[in-house]
Formats: structure tokens, sequence, C-alpha cells
């Protein structure tokens, strides 16, 4: 597996809220408190959602999500606590956060909302089958990106959405030299014009 190594500090606070639903409640309420990204995804899923739901074809089928590397499963929370009629994969590389996830989210897999897959997204064991991909602060992990990207690409239905967000190219002068940054990324981040040129 290619993908790099995740910070080590999101692993101490995988233990902390490691089958403690009271925690991991309150440490969703910080993550969406302390990072603008997270109010920028949740505004977009939003909007997304709110474009689709009057459509007979989502009203027949309901949507399709796949979450492309979900980590701690907040934005998966955030989707199944606000949206109806959604149905989520959700995939990650690490076996301690889908574990993690699937006692948090039991009552959702039981109903058959979510389900949690191990998974390399350089290779994908999708159909062509979803509305939305949700990529949060995963690809400057990856250096083969645009592999990733593509791969994402193939498994979107054509009218399919793809939201994705990552550190800017300038975070590593913000990290203001700090190894652990640096160590955990395959690159800073993307500037505006190279991300462009990726996904085209």
């Amino acid at each position: 597996m290619s993908q790099i190594a995740y910070d080590p500090v999101k692993d101490k606070f995988a233990v902390i809220v490691k089958k403690n639903r009271f925690l991991r409640g309150i440490f969703y309420a910080i993550l969406d408190l302390f990072f603008l990204r997270s109010w920028y995804v949740r505004r977009t899923l939003r909007r997304w959602y709110a474009e689709h739901f009057g459509d007979a074809r989502f009203a027949l089928n309901g949507l399709r999500i796949l979450d492309a590397g979900c980590g701690f499963g907040q934005y998966d929370k955030f989707m199944l606590n606000t949206f109806s009629k959604i149905r989520i994969d959700a995939v990650d590389v690490k076996t301690d956060y889908l574990d993690d996830c699937r006692y948090y989210f039991k009552a959702d897999i039981k109903r058959e909302r979510i389900r949690f897959k191990e998974m390399d997204l350089l290779e994908p064991k999708f159909e062509k089958m979803y509305d939305l991909v949700l990529c949060v602060d995963v690809l400057e992990h990856i250096e083969e990106d645009v592999k990733v990207m593509k791969n994402l690409s193939a498994v979107m239905k054509p009218e399919g959405y793809f939201l994705m967000h990552s550190p800017s190219h300038y975070a590593e002068d913000d990290a203001d030299g700090d190894d652990s940054f640096v160590g955990e990324h395959a690159r800073p981040g993307y500037s505006k014009e190279e991300l462009t040129a990726k996904l085209m």
C-alpha cells in the first residue's frame, strides 16, 4: 500500500474516543468548531442535498455517497443526522478507525444507512454508482494522487458530484517547519492551478 502513515496525533485522539459514544460526540463538536474546513464541507453538502431533494430519481432511489477516507466518520455523522434517503459507503485504510466507526454507527449500520470497508483508494472495488464522492484531507497523503482522482471519478455517476478538501500549497509554510506535519504528507497541499490541472 503506497499511502503513507497518517499523523500520529490523530491516532492519539482515536484512542481517547475509542468506544466512548459521549466522548466521540464531543470530539465531533470540537472538530466542527475549530476547523474552518468543516464549516465549508457541511455548507457545501447542504447545498448539494438541497439541489437533489426535489429530483424524482432521488425521491425514488435515494442518493448514494462514497466517503473516500472517512477517518473518524465526522462527516458521515453529519450527513446521517441531516439528510434522509441517503446510503453511505465509508472507506479508509486504517482498520482501527473503521472498527471504532462500526461500533459508534452500529444503529445506522443495522438500518443499512452506512457501511464501513477497508479500502486502498488506489484500488477501489466499487461500481459506477455514486451521486456524491466526498474526499476530505486525504489526497495530500497519497503520492499517486492523480490515480486516486481518476479512480474516484470512475465510480461516480455521469451527473455525480465530487467534493474534496485539501490544505493549500502554503500549508508547509504555516506549519513553521513542523516535521510531524511535513512527514505525514506526500505534498504540503495544492495550489488552485495545480489541482485544476490534476482534475482535468
